[in-house]
C-alpha cells in the first residue's frame, strides 16, 4: 500500500512514518517511484509504539531494531540487548521516583510548617 493508506491504517502522520524510515525502524519496499508498505512495516510500527509505551527512546528502539537486523528475532544477543535497554530504563525510572519522593517529602514538611504558622496566628 502507498503511504497515505499506511498512515491511515497506523493512525499517524506521514512525518512520523518518514522519521521512522530515516531511523530504519520501518523499511518499505521500493516499487518503481513509490514505496510499498506491507504487513511487516505495520507490525514494526506497532512494535515501536509498544516500546515507546515502555518509555524507551527512539534511539534505544533503533539500537534494538539494528540488533534484530544483525542477529535475527529471538536470538540471545537480541534478547540481551532488549534486557539491557529495559534495565537502563528501570534504573532511570527508579532515580526519577527517588527525586519525586524527595520533593514530596519536602513539600509535606513545608505544608506542616505552614500549618503550624497558621495555627499560631489564630
Amino acid at each position: 500500500m502507498k503511504i497515505g493508506a499506511f498512515v491511515a491504517r497506523c493512525e499517524t502522520t506521514k512525518d512520523t512514518i518518514r522519521h521512522y524510515e530515516q531511523l530504519h525502524l520501518i523499511q518499505p519496499k521500493k516499487i518503481g517511484t513509490y514505496k510499498d508498505y506491507g504487513e511487516k512495516e505495520f507490525v514494526d510500527f506497532q512494535v515501536v509504539k509498544e516500546m515507546q509505551k515502555m518509555d524507551l527512546s527512539l534511539a534505544q528502539i533503533q539500537q534494538i531494531f539494528c540488533m534484530k537486523e544483525k542477529s535475527g528475532c529471538g536470538t540471545a544477543t537480541l534478547i540481551q540487548s532488549v534486557l539491557e535497554a529495559l534495565k537502563k530504563q528501570s534504573f532511570a525510572l527508579a532515580a526519577e521516583e527517588q527525586r519525586i519522593k524527595q520533593k514530596r517529602v519536602r513539600t509535606e514538611h513545608l505544608i506542616a510548617k505552614l500549618k503550624r504558622i497558621e495555627s499560631s496566628m489564630q
